[in-house]
């Protein structure tokens, strides 16, 4: 297991930390990449990212960071639930992004992570989402939902939590996510 390099000022998602530990390098692709502090870690890590989010501010905000901090990051623009990628890579970062789709695209848009997913390589799922009125987590991201899609891979991390509300917002988020294997 490797120790993770930090970078100053950007804080990761713990479970990318983690995988990160389990991980030899390489390439990465990171989906729903938001303005990139993910993407940032990888590359500062000495994975060769590619990051894709739907909004074009925050690839422009990826981009210039990666460019100042002198990180190999490649910044795409396009709708996450139908990207394709035409390669494969070693650690598949799916972050926030697969809790705004419906069951089947969700079902569709893993699937699709696993296939570009190098033998030895990983998978990793962060997900947030909203409680519901009754303050229940969302059904869809109930205990072990995310495992069952993968059954064939080894699981070396999962985690399920109920997340403080940020300063100006009252609402409390629950989060999943998991890192996979594939064999």
């Amino acid at each position: 297991m490797r120790k993770p390099l930090e970078l100053p000022g950007i804080n990761p998602s713990a479970l990318l930390v983690e995988a990160v530990k389990h991980s030899s390098g390489g390439t990465a692709l990171h989906l729903g990449a938001s303005s990139g502090r993910n993407s940032l870690y990888l590359a500062a890590n000495g994975f060769k990212v590619t990051a894709v989010d739907s909004n074009l501010s925050n690839m422009e905000v990826l981009s210039f960071a990666a460019h100042h901090a002198g990180l190999d990051v490649a910044v795409l623009q396009a709708d996450t639930s139908e990207f394709k990628p035409e390669t494969t890579y070693d650690l598949v970062l799916g972050s926030a992004m697969v809790h705004l789709f419906d069951r089947e695209t969700i079902a569709e848009t893993i699937r699709m992570m696993q296939s570009i997913t190098k033998p030895g390589g990983l998978n990793v799922l962060l997900i947030s989402a909203e409680n519901d009125d009754s303050g229940e987590r969302p059904k869809l991201f109930g205990s072990g939902i995310l495992p069952g899609y993968y059954k064939e891979w080894e699981l070396i991390a999962e985690e399920e939590q109920l997340a403080a509300p940020f300063d100006l917002d009252a609402r409390h988020v629950h989060r999943a996510g998991l890192i996979a294997k594939r064999p």
